[in-house]
């Protein structure tokens, strides 16, 4: 096919190669806003409105932003051009009455919602442009959107009301080119109806850290023809570019909706984005596209066809020319199942995907083919040539498309026996690991012939299970088997052997048990187990402030090595039972101080922080009215001492503290402030950032090849710790799989990927040699040899496939 036409022989119009942009002194008369008394610190919406009033009024000209304006929906008219200035820029209003209700465009339905920031709807010739920004001041609703989330998780985009920076409707011949756009609430650009439209030149940013912003879609096409978007730069939390046009099972019925045709998407960039170009959700027709010449440096998906089950959905003419770069995915077709309701249609046919072609491709990819078999849709004529694919699995099965043809491929599959190696795990773990353990009937995790029992440190393990295989029967066993051998000073134990010995020498409570036990109640609405585990960790509570607080600065205190579970660590320096806490070869009860060196633990601090926040939830749940106020004060009083005595604001860095002062061991104790959410995403964002790129994000500390050791490599304890089983010196397989707590929560999620990759790789590597062992060298990747077939490597070998998307196609990433 010759590059001058669309796939289905039509010439290529000359408006796509027309760069030309209007200059200023073409745009017609200059309306300068500092002329007109705006006041800058104020949403002055009404004033500038009026200026795009008497613009009009006069005939036209252009609106001329010369400095930073706050302002809520704008409504620009025919013959009304924009134009921001380098360093000037319009700030969206955070209220949302400041975009009053109007009948506009939104994921596929046309209705009442609240409009963008800036609209131009049914305008002619109308250039957008500048060097300046557009920033819509959007952080508020993502919070706000993530915390609706937790009280009800189907909540849907349109719930939490947001939003978008830039909406065309029902419009022809526009221009949008040179801005900077960030910070959106929802989409970004939104074209709706509309003809001969170029996007160019455009910078669009939307964060993917700390804090998600949800559904910041870059650019997204809805019913047009003839559309250009060119050398634009995305890296946004969501799709980079969208072709929309209506959903729902009458949705071909609606006037509203329609098809995208002739749209031509080349020379871009595209860093952080879940796809470069995305077919839906909300899509019912695509015909004839072609997105070529770009590069990816982390997208998700080049292209990504969300298939509705209860939408009818042609795509079709489709050419994929010359990307080059890395993504998760080249291609990936899968049903697209969001809030799906048929609404009582029943004659809804499969969908249809029609000639296909990927051509000239450079890429390094997680899966090359990553296509799901389904009913729902038919799949033909895909034809793929000239490719160079450096991919971890390959997924490439012809029999899920009628008609494909593959041409001069060139394919690196590195983990071509992915699917067995992941088989046999599941069937081993199964077999080997789930086990009755010493007095207790039910099965739990056992996590290796070096260690056999369940130790307090592991019970994490148990959840990560129920979420990888759906089973929380395991999790529901643990929790409640801790519970029951609570001691009547109400220690939970350390741990249950095999040989039915139970532990309360130390205290080795690594997560919040609190927190686990509540998460098992989420996932089964056991109100016995609810119950069980509110009293018991009152109790719980009352043994670490009465038994572990001998300093008398209101935190917990370490009293042996094994308190924490950092074995062999530098951290222990000083302390004279780096082990067990044992006298004559007897093991002392946890609740006995020694007579030796004790410190303030900044891990179990934040453990204990946890658990009191998590005994609050449970008050509320359980109407208990007394506890509400009292553990929350309790928890906001914790926190308040950690800071006091364990922060040191020079070296940004909490500190174990002993009689003498800090301890300044550069711990991985560091992980828990994030891990029990101690750092709150709103209220310490400043620190979080310092706190991550100071030290975690940092090479010379924590950030190594296989990140994270236990203790920083520039930390001076750390290279006389190096021995099989040491938390002074190796990368813990524990802390890998705990990072699945907060990474995520903390916009890290690119970060967690590469961490899992650096594992994944070395489990692969080792697996002749040392299976699944616990520890990496964080530097060479070299595993230590202990504790193989280790329940946490294998869990997080799992859950490793699963999230980074290599397993088979039915199966689906575990949510947390």
């Amino acid at each position: 096919m010759d590059n001058k036409y669309f796939l289905d022989n039509t010439l290529i119009q000359d408006f796509f190669y027309d760069y030309k942009v209007k200059e200023l002194t073409e745009l017609g008369k200059k309306y300068y806003l500092k002329d007109y008394g705006i006041n800058k610190e104020k949403i002055e919406t009404i004033k500038i409105q009026n200026v795009i009033d008497e613009i009009s009024d006069n005939g036209g000209g252009v609106l001329i932003v010369d400095d930073n304006y706050k302002t809520g929906a704008l409504y620009f008219k025919d013959n009304v051009n924009l134009y921001i200035e380098k360093d000037a820029s319009f700030i969206g209003s955070n209220n949302i009455n400041d975009y009053p209700l109007s009948f506009t465009r939104i994921e596929g339905e046309s209705g009442l919602y609240y409009p963008a920031l800036l609209n131009f709807i049914g305008v002619c010739n109308i250039t957008i442009s500048g060097e300046g920004l557009i920033d819509g001041n959007g952080s508020e609703s993502w919070f706000s959107f993530w915390e609706r989330r937790k009280w009800n998780k189907n909540a849907i985009n349109k719930d939490e009301q947001r939003p978008r920076i830039i909406y065309v409707s029902n419009s022809n011949n526009i221009t949008i080119n040179g801005l900077n756009i960030k910070d959106s609430h929802y989409w970004n650009i939104h074209i709706y109806n509309s003809e001969y439209i170029r996007l160019m030149n455009l910078n669009i940013y939307s964060p993917e850290s700390p804090v998600k912003a949800p559904s910041t879609d870059g650019i997204d096409i809805d019913k047009c023809r003839y559309v250009l978007i060119k050398g634009n730069v995305f890296d946004v939390n969501d799709d980079a570019i969208s072709l929309k046009g209506g959903k729902g099972p009458y949705a071909d019925e609606d006037f509203h909706n329609g098809i995208n045709e002739y749209v031509i998407i080349e020379d871009n960039l595209f860093k952080f984005c879940h796809s470069c170009l995305t077919l839906g959700s909300e899509s019912v027709h695509n015909k004839d596209i072609i997105f070529r010449n770009s590069r990816t440096l982390n997208s998700n998906n080049v292209l990504w066809c969300k298939m509705r089950p209860d939408t009818p959905q042609i795509y079709e003419n489709i050419l994929v020319d010359n990307i080059i770069g890395y993504s998760r995915a080249l291609l990936y077709i899968y049903p697209w199942t969001q809030f799906f309701n048929l609404k009582g249609r029943k004659d809804l046919g499969p969908n249809l995907v029609n000639n296909l072609k990927i051509n000239n491709c450079r890429l390094r990819c997680d899966t090359y083919f990553k296509v799901t078999k389904s009913d729902q849709y038919i799949l033909k004529n895909f034809e793929f040539n000239n490719l160079t694919i450096d991919s971890l699995i390959s997924g490439y099965n012809e029999d899920l498309v009628d008609g494909i043809k593959s041409t001069n491929i060139t394919l690196y599959e590195r983990y071509p026996n992915i699917f067995e190696l992941y088989d046999m795990v599941c069937k081993k773990f199964k077999e080997e690991h789930i086990k009755s353990i010493g007095p207790i009937k039910e099965p739990l995790i056992m996590i290796s012939n070096a260690y056999p029992g369940a130790w307090l440190e592991h019970v994490y393990d148990s959840i990560m299970y129920g979420n990888l295989f759906d089973d929380f029967s395991i999790a529901k066993n643990t929790i409640n088997a801790f519970l029951d051998l609570q001691n009547e000073k109400g220690q939970i134990p350390c741990f249950i052997k095999a040989d039915g010995s139970i532990g309360y020498s130390q205290i080795q409570e690594c997560v919040s048990f609190t927190k686990l036990g509540l998460m098992v109640y989420e996932k089964t609405n056991d109100l016995n187990l609810l119950k069980k585990l509110y009293d018991k960790s009152i109790k719980w509570v009352d043994f670490l402030y009465k038994y572990r607080m001998s300093l008398k600065k209101g935190l917990v205190e370490c009293y042996c090595g094994y308190d924490t579970g950092h074995d062999n660590s530098g951290r222990l320096d000083g302390l004279k039972y780096k082990g067990y806490y044992s006298i004559d070869g007897k093991r002392i009860d946890a609740s006995v101080k020694p007579d030796s060196l004790s410190f303030v633990s900044v891990d179990m601090n934040c453990n204990l922080y946890m658990t009191l926040k998590c005994i609050k939830e449970m008050a509320i749940l359980l109407n208990d009215s007394n506890n509400i106020n009292k553990y929350d004060k309790l928890a906001r009083t914790l926190k308040k001492n950690l800071f006091k005595e364990c922060f040191d604001e020079e070296d940004t860095f909490f500190y174990d503290v002993d009689i003498n002062g800090k301890r300044k061991y550069l711990s991985s104790t560091i992980f828990h402030l994030f891990q029990e959410k101690v750092l709150d995403k709103k209220e310490d964002k400043e620190l979080i950032d310092k706190l991550y790129n100071k030290h975690i994000k940092n090479p010379e500390e924590f950030w190594t090849n296989y990140p994270f050791p236990a203790m920083a490599l520039n930390d001076k304890s750390r290279l006389s710790h190096k021995m099989p089983n040491s938390w002074g010196y190796y990368s813990q397989a524990l802390i890998a799989l705990r990072c699945s707590l907060w990474m995520d929560y903390y916009g890290y999620i690119k970060d967690y990927d590469y961490i899992l990759y650096q594992w994944l790789d070395r489990f692969i590597m080792d697996f002749n040699n040392n299976p699944f062992g616990q520890e990496l060298d964080p530097e060479t990747g070299d595993s230590s040899g202990a504790s193989l077939w280790y329940s946490s490597s294998l869990l997080l070998f799992l859950y490793a496939i699963k999230r980074l998307k290599l397993v088979k196609s039915h199966d689906i990433i575990p949510k947390f």
